[in-house]
């Protein structure tokens, strides 16, 4: 089950309510919030484009996202519902539901939080059978993060060490479930301007993301050597938000929309 899930700008009003003439009238901050987003996506054979529309609740928290898929083979509408924040704001649970080829499936979310307010764990419950079919375990480093896809079993099916530089992601090391590298991805030429991934993800913490754009991305095969590039060209709105990513070698394409708050 992929997981896709996404969340953008942050609203705010206008407060005028004056007591008398000379009071100062100090305007609220307007922030940007993701309204759109499409990617093309590539799954080994083919290139097809994800679609995604988000809404937001009066807090500017996300509350829906509704996501299809242009594949043929593949083609869904998927909706992301029941966002439960408590009552810190922090996200307590969220219910995935997604139709593949006509099958619904129905996925439940829920997170657990460490005395100081970050994620330790996500479970996933499978809601028509009632089971947990997997937990996420995060464990925090002095730079980075360690990732864990824990199967229904208990075994670790796969674990991802993040390393940062600041508040940008550098590399992610990719282990089996044997605990032997696989894979290395390494993230240079960010640009200093909003990535859209962070706003999309603002308040879901379980996806990990950097503060701005990396220009590219070096994939090395720990098996093979093999050595796979892939470099970013962007554009940006007024604001300096990227308003389309373009992959120079194969052409695919993201773009976004934007509204404020």
């Amino acid at each position: 089950m992929k997981k896709i899930i996404s969340i953008l700008t942050v609203t705010v009003l206008l407060t005028a309510c004056s007591k008398s003439d000379d009071e100062v009238v100090t305007p609220k901050q307007v922030k940007t919030y993701l309204k759109s987003e499409a990617i093309d996506v590539f799954n080994g054979t083919t290139t097809f484009t994800l679609s995604s529309n988000y809404t937001y609740n009066s807090q500017n928290q996300i509350i829906g996202i509704e996501e299809t898929s242009s594949d043929t083979y593949y083609s869904s509408n998927k909706s992301y519902t029941n966002f439960v924040y408590n009552s810190k704001g922090k996200l307590e649970s969220y219910q995935l539901q997604y139709t593949v080829n006509g099958t619904i499936y129905n996925y439940k979310n829920t997170y657990i939080y460490s005395p100081e307010g970050v994620v330790q764990e996500i479970t996933t419950t499978n809601l028509a059978t009632n089971t947990i079919t997997q937990r996420n375990t995060y464990e925090y480093t002095t730079n980075g993060l360690i990732f864990r896809y824990v199967q229904a079993s208990g075994n670790v099916g796969q674990t991802n060490i993040y390393t940062y530089n600041g508040d940008n992601i550098s590399q992610i090391e990719y282990k089996n479930q044997s605990g032997t590298t696989v894979q290395i991805q390494n993230f240079n030429g960010y640009d200093n301007k909003p990535n859209p991934f962070q706003l999309r993800w603002a308040s879901v913490p379980d996806k990990l993301r950097s503060i701005n754009n990396c220009s590219s991305e070096v994939r090395t095969n720990s098996s093979t050597g093999a050595v796979t590039t892939t470099q970013y060209n962007y554009e940006y709105n007024a604001d300096g938000y990227p308003t389309k990513r373009i992959d120079i070698s194969s052409g695919r394409t993201a773009t976004w929309t934007y509204e404020k708050r």
